[in-house]
């Protein structure tokens, strides 16, 4: 990691945020690669600190891509063990291989032992269509608890047009499932994928005027936009908490 002191820095920000605010808040090891020495002291220290609040959610690995299921499975559980250390109850989301797609990997060898465990699924809609949604329906037939950590309406660069058309198939798939399902992102990078207009920084969650076509359309999919927060109802949190648009702790390596 370039500059950890300064990423955890920023993340404990967000994390006082939200618990300020009553917000679940998710903790992302926003790595492609395996690092388990750094990240396993990354949530060593996060579990210590924050085993107390139920607004955390941990997220040990985002988006594994060239890495096996074994070897994912085998880091993550050793993540999970150091995180269950101090907190035994808030809940941990597992990645899986090629970028979050190969959901149907875990529910034929789910990571035992362990409790409030889920597997996370990444989609965009003009990139990904009914066959992603079919393999994710058949990881949920076989038991795997699901959480889309990240999703949008544009290709899966995060550029392209918006489908709306194949963005509401996903929500409606998320809905029928009773999934709960995060958006990629709150940034003003010059990308489709940014629920900021990059010409409105740095006030975008202060006017509405600041945010992207991108935004606007998952407003009509129970987005408050103002404050930028999910209102999305969930089965398993509290409905008196909201999550966080996008995995805001983040921490790049």
């Amino acid at each position: 990691m370039d500059d950890p002191a300064a990423a955890l820095k920023a993340a404990e920000a967000v994390i006082k945020g939200a618990i300020d605010n009553g917000i679940y808040v998710i903790v992302d090891w926003h790595s492609h690669n395996i690092n388990l020495d750094p990240a396993g002291q990354f949530f060593s220290y996060i579990a210590q600190k924050y085993h107390g609040y139920p607004n955390i959610i941990y997220e040990v690995f985002n988006e594994p891509d060239e890495e096996s299921w074994p070897d994912v499975k085998a880091y993550a559980e050793k993540i999970i063990g150091v995180i269950r250390q101090y907190d035994p109850k808030n809940v941990i989301l597992v990645g899986c291989p090629h970028w979050d797609q190969d959901i149907n990997l875990p529910a034929k060898d789910p990571i035992k032992g362990y409790q409030n465990l889920m597997y996370t699924l990444h989609f965009y809609a003009a990139t990904h269509k009914q066959a992603l949604r079919t393999r994710c329906e058949q990881a949920i037939l076989q038991g795997l608890p699901v959480f889309i950590s990240e999703s949008a309406g544009m290709e899966a660069s995060g550029n392209g047009k918006m489908d709306y058309a194949a963005w509401h198939k996903w929500i409606n798939f998320a809905d029928k499932h009773h999934l709960s399902w995060v958006v990629w992102s709150i940034s003003d990078k010059d990308e489709t994928c940014s629920m900021c207009y990059y010409s409105a920084r740095p006030n975008c969650l202060t006017y509405a005027s600041g945010f992207s076509d991108s935004s606007s359309e998952d407003a009509s999919s129970h987005f408050c936009l103002m404050s930028g927060l999910v209102t999305k109802p969930d089965n398993f949190f509290s409905p008196s908490l909201r999550i966080l648009i996008a995995a805001l702790t983040s921490l790049s390596c």
